[in-house]
């Protein structure tokens, strides 16, 4: 069930949001679900919003994954985000774009 929720953003500002929530038990859990398609993943080392032991917990469960860590924050990529980092962001293009070669053809 979901239930309709009043987001307050920083500058105090509110606004309406909607919360989904599983009925049941949830059954999903990163570093234990088998992905049943390929993935790559990329990470910024400095990311504030996911630490590392949580892109180091799913390395560890999957080595199988290709894993990529840049030195960079949360939104590497985008040059709109004060975050971006053209190398990195680069750098996991090229990745990204081969990884899509070798699975799409």
């Amino acid at each position: 069930m979901g239930e309709m929720i009043t987001l307050t953003a920083e500058d105090g500002h509110k606004l309406a949001g909607y919360r989904a929530t599983p009925s049941g038990k949830p059954r999903g859990d990163h570093a234990h679900e088998n992905p049943r398609c390929p993935v790559l993943l990329h990470w910024g080392e400095t990311d504030q919003s996911i630490p590392p032991d949580h892109w180091k917990k799913l390395s560890t469960a999957h080595p199988e994954v290709p894993t990529h860590v840049y030195p960079a924050g949360h939104g590497f990529s985008c040059d709109a985000r004060g975050s971006h980092h053209e190398p990195s962001a680069k750098l996991a293009r090229t990745r990204t774009l081969d990884f899509l070669r070798q699975h799409l053809g």
